[in-house]
């Protein structure tokens, strides 16, 4: 479960470090932690990627 999720925020993560992984938490309501525990489903997945998204200024696949 949240493994899509989780990918998601090491890759902001990477890219932005851990102010881009708070930002992302902030906007989404889902800490690093929850995201290894949440379903994967697409209306999480997506609510997701366009916010990491919006943080990277780039898209997210």
């Amino acid at each position: 479960m949240g493994d899509k999720i989780l990918s998601i925020f090491k890759i902001v993560e990477n890219e932005l470090g851990l102010e881009g992984r708070i930002k992302l938490a902030e906007k989404s309501k889902i800490t690093k932690k929850e995201a290894a525990t949440i379903e994967d489903s697409a209306d999480n997945v997506n609510k997701i990627k366009k916010i990491a998204s919006e943080l990277l200024k780039k898209n997210i696949d």
